[in-house]
C-alpha cells in the first residue's frame, strides 16, 4: 500500500540535513523533493510504500536531536505531481 505525506519542518535548513533527508529517502525507495521555503522552513513530500514512509518519518525523528529541528508537522498528502520514482532536494 503506497502512502504519502507532507512535512513542515522549522529548522535552520542546511546542506547537512538535505543531504540526510535524500540519503535515507534513495536507500528506502521513496519518491519526492525537499525544498527551503525561508530562513527557518523546511518542505518534504514523500511517497512510497507504508512501511518505507514510516521508517522515513521514524529517521527524521532521530535526526531532530542532531540539527536542532523546532517543529515537525506531518499531514497526509494526496500526489499531484509524478515524481518519476527519484526524490529532489530542490534549492
Amino acid at each position: 500500500m503506497n502512502k504519502c505525506l507532507k512535512i513542515t519542518l522549522t529548522v535552520e535548513p542546511e546542506e547537512g540535513l538535505f543531504n540526510a533527508i535524500q540519503k535515507h529517502a534513495r536507500t528506502s525507495s521513496l519518491e519526492g523533493m525537499v525544498q527551503a521555503l525561508g530562513s527557518d522552513k523546511v518542505k518534504i513530500v514523500i511517497c512510497g510504500d507504508k512501511d518505507h514512509v514510516d521508517s522515513f518519518v521514524d529517521a527524521l525523528h532521530k535526526e531532530s536531536t542532531k540539527v536542532a529541528i523546532q517543529d515537525i508537522e506531518i499531514e497526509p498528502y494526496i500526489k499531484d505531481k509524478d515524481y518519476r520514482g527519484v526524490f529532489r532536494v530542490i534549492e
